[in-house]
Parts: C-alpha cells; sequence; structure tokens
C-alpha cells in the first residue's frame, strides 16, 4: 500500500483502543493503514462531534463516499468512484455506488426499544437567563442499502468484492469520525437487472445497519405548563 505521511494522526490511546480490538491476525494490517493513513483527508474537519452519537444519516452517506474515494487513490483502481442517493444513476455516471434508507426505528439495545429519549443534560438558556433547557438524545437504527451499479455485471461483481474488502480494512475509520456504535454489515444481496433508457444496468446491493443519533431540545417551564396542563402535576411540583 502507498503509504500517506500526514500531521493528522491518531492519539495514541484511540490507535490502542483499535488494536486490542481486533482479531490477531488482522493487527499488522489494521497497524500499518492505521499509521500510514492522514486522516485529514478523509474528514473536512477534525471536530469531533459533542457526542460520539449524534450522527445522522447524512453524515453517514458523506463519510462512506470519502472512505471510497481514499480508499481507491490508495489501490490504484482503475474505475471511477461516484456517490448518489437517486435512482437511476446517469449512465455517463456508470460504475456509481447509490444509497438508499430501507427503513429506521428507535435503536433497539439487547432487542428492547428506547421510544423515549436519554436525557442528556440541563442547563442555563443563554438567550433567556433562567430559562432551564433540556437535552434529549433519540438514537435510531438505520438499514441503508449501498447497491453498485455498472454497465456489465462483471464490473458490478469486481467492485462489490473490493468493497467488501475495503469496508472491514477502514470499519474503524467510522468510529473515529464519530460513529459511537461500529456499523453493521448485514449481508450482500442478489444481483440485480435494470433497463434504464436503453441502458442496461447491473446491481450489487449490500445492506448496513447504521446507529444514528438526534438531539431534542426542551424548555422546561414550557414541559411544566403543558404537564400542569394535563394535570400531571399540581402548581406546588
Amino acid at each position: 500500500m502507498t503509504g500517506r505521511v500526514g500531521a493528522n494522526r491518531i492519539r495514541p490511546d484511540v490507535r490502542q483502543n483499535i488494536i486490542d480490538r481486533t482479531p490477531f491476525e488482522q493487527i499488522p494490517t489494521l497497524i500499518e493503514h492505521i499509521d500510514n493513513l492522514d486522516l485529514g483527508s478523509l474528514l473536512e474537519s477534525k471536530e469531533r462531534a459533542r457526542t460520539l452519537e449524534i450522527k445522522d444519516i447524512l453524515d453517514f452517506y458523506s463519510f462512506f463516499k470519502k472512505v471510497l474515494e481514499y480508499a481507491k487513490e490508495e489501490d490504484g483502481l482503475n474505475y471511477p468512484i461516484t456517490f448518489s442517493m437517486e435512482f437511476p444513476p446517469s449512465e455517463t455516471n456508470l460504475p456509481c455506488f447509490v444509497g438508499r434508507l430501507i427503513s429506521r426505528s428507535p435503536f433497539s439495545p439487547n432487542g428492547t426499544k428506547e421510544k423515549a429519549g436519554r436525557f442528556m443534560g440541563e442547563y442555563e438558556d443563554p438567550d433567556y437567563p433562567g430559562e432551564l433547557l433540556q437535552e434529549f438524545l433519540f438514537r435510531q437504527q438505520n438499514m441503508v442499502e449501498i447497491t453498485i451499479w455498472a454497465k456489465t455485471n462483471k464490473v458490478a461483481n469486481e467492485l462489490a468484492s473490493w468493497l467488501e474488502n475495503k469496508f472491514f480494512e477502514y470499519l474503524w475509520a467510522f468510529q473515529w469520525a464519530g460513529f459511537a456504535h461500529p456499523i453493521e454489515w448485514i449481508g450482500r444481496g442478489s444481483d440485480q437487472y435494470q433497463l434504464v433508457r436503453e441502458q442496461d444496468m447491473y446491481g450489487t446491493p449490500f445492506t448496513f445497519k447504521v446507529i444514528t443519533g438526534k438531539i431534542v431540545v426542551k424548555r422546561v417551564t414550557a414541559l411544566r405548563k403543558f404537564a400542569f396542563s394535563l394535570g400531571l402535576i399540581t402548581e406546588n411540583s
């Protein structure tokens, strides 16, 4: 692999944590990737999320695209890499990785859905002194399909095999970028065929589970007023 030397190194503690969670036989290859990867080429900003769980599905698509572009350059891949959320992709952009959201539901750790938001903290509203704000984190599990579309089945399958390898090689980068829960590879689906604008399109789909989060800010006085109107609390509560 052609290495890069850059200033944006991974912190030593993060590096060791990644290595500790890696199967023994994969450690030499992983160390080479970690030590030679300039993460600044993958991230638009070095700023981490305030909490690792506050990432939405658009963040996943954006970072997925950056990883593809970086891996293509590192591997010297001959095929062009384009990423889209629209189908059908333009025949002039083939081959193309197309992402779509299959389903979204409350995060279900241990099989129990998190239907209520997780309380994250309370603080004073900087614009209205004396008013308190509360933050709640709502986590969601997203089933995302990434399909590789190409003009021939051969190219689609070659890129599918390449994507499988790259996903496992760069899985750690998603966690470093702020996805607190590992991206889960659900599986590879059956090959597909579409005839679009007289152009043959062959597709190979992959399904991933991506955990995202959304912060909801609630004003305490508004919550109390609403609860009082429903008779859930009294004036002295």
